[in-house]
């Protein structure tokens, strides 16, 4: 009988013991925050997410060094229906197959917001439809982030 309640206490003490490493191990984490990263996206979005066919509006993707002393290529990728053009002003993006991109030198510790004009049409009859936007960003060639966004497209 005695090794049974022994048993009972040696694993009561084995876990209050387990709580009180995660307990420290949380509060040691909340300490030491990790660093930012070097490259963040502050906001990927779109002005509206219903346009008519024909129309514009803008993805906004804000970015943010947090690196005091490098610069960074950074490299915005968006590919989405055919019927579906991008540019920045008047000029349209450059284009590898489906892919269009941009590219540009996000400097140290510099914030940046970049104004992607998306132009999207309507196929002959039909009267509404929601294209997907599929967002890759990447920072010196590594991958920061991914989104995808829905334009609802229709007539006027």
């Amino acid at each position: 009988m005695g090794s049974l309640s022994s048993n009972s206490g040696n694993f009561m003490r084995m876990l209050v013991i387990a709580v009180l490493i995660v307990i420290g191990f949380l509060l040691f984490s909340r300490l030491f925050p990790s660093p930012p990263p070097t490259v963040q996206v502050n906001d990927c979005s779109l002005s509206s997410d219903t346009v008519q066919s024909g129309g514009q509006t803008t993805l906004s993707i804000a970015l943010q060094s947090n690196d005091a002393s490098n610069a960074h290529l950074i490299r915005i990728e968006l590919s989405s229906y055919y019927l579906v053009r991008f540019s920045i002003g008047s000029q349209e993006l450059q284009k590898n197959g489906t892919i269009w991109y941009h590219e540009q030198t996000l400097e140290s510790k510099a914030t940046h917001t970049n104004a992607i004009n998306v132009r999207p049409t309507l196929e002959s009859g039909v009267s509404k439809i929601t294209y997907r936007i599929n967002i890759v960003i990447f920072m010196d060639g590594q991958q920061i982030l991914v989104k995808n966004l829905d334009l609802v497209v229709q007539l006027p």
